[in-house]
Order: C-alpha cells, then structure tokens, then sequence
C-alpha cells in the first residue's frame, strides 16, 4: 500500500497500470507484494523508478497515511479486498458473484432515481 500510495502521488498517470499489476501479483500469481524486489519488478514494468520507490519505502513515509486509510476503511465495515463502497449500502467485499454487485448497484441506482423525483410526481 505504501509503493501504491507513492506510484499515486509521484507518477498518477502509471497508477493505474501499478495497481493491476499488484492485483494480479497478488491475486493472480499469489506473490509476495510486501517484498521490496517484486513491487520494484512491478514499478519498472509499469515505467516507475524502481530505485526511487524503494528509497521512499525504506523511509516509510506513507506509513502514517496508509494506516489511517486503513482505519477509515475499518471504520466503513471493510475487512478485506477488494472492496466496494455503493451509496445507501454495506461495503461489498471480496471478489463477490456477478449477479451480487449487479444487484447492489441496480438498487443503489433505483434510490438515486427515486431521490432526484420531484413531490407527487
């Protein structure tokens, strides 16, 4: 989290390569991301400074921000990956069936509609 947090602020325009990249590290080839020598073969694959990212983690300083993003997330009810926050609704965790989100995000989008009705109408 803290090499994801850093690719976010220092290079935005990767983050989004970086972060599938972690997730299919992790999820799809069940590697070790918190292992400094992966997360710098992910950076260089996205076109991110390798030795840069593992200067600011050995710093640690996004420590603090992630562990507060963390608490915030616990504060929400997530306990897991990944996670979905949909208005009016529990957080969605975990890789859920398809025919679960759909359900969520259809009723979340009935009570928006419901919401933007003027009176009577």
């Amino acid at each position: 989290m803290e090499a994801a947090t850093w690719v976010r602020e220092n290079h935005p325009e990767r983050f989004p390569a970086f972060d599938l990249a972690l997730f299919g590290a992790f999820f799809g080839r069940t590697e070790d991301i918190s292992d400094p020598a992966v997360l710098g073969r992910l950076g260089v694959g996205c076109g991110v400074d390798s030795v840069a990212m593992r200067e600011t983690l050995e710093t640690r300083r996004y420590r603090g921000h992630v562990l507060r993003e963390d608490g915030e997330a616990r504060s929400l009810g997530i306990r897991g990956i990944p996670a979905i926050l949909i208005p009016g609704g529990r957080p969605i965790v975990g890789a859920v069936p398809y025919v679960e989100l759909r359900q969520a995000v259809d009723g979340a989008l009935r009570a928006a509609i419901g919401e933007q009705r003027p009176a009577g109408g």
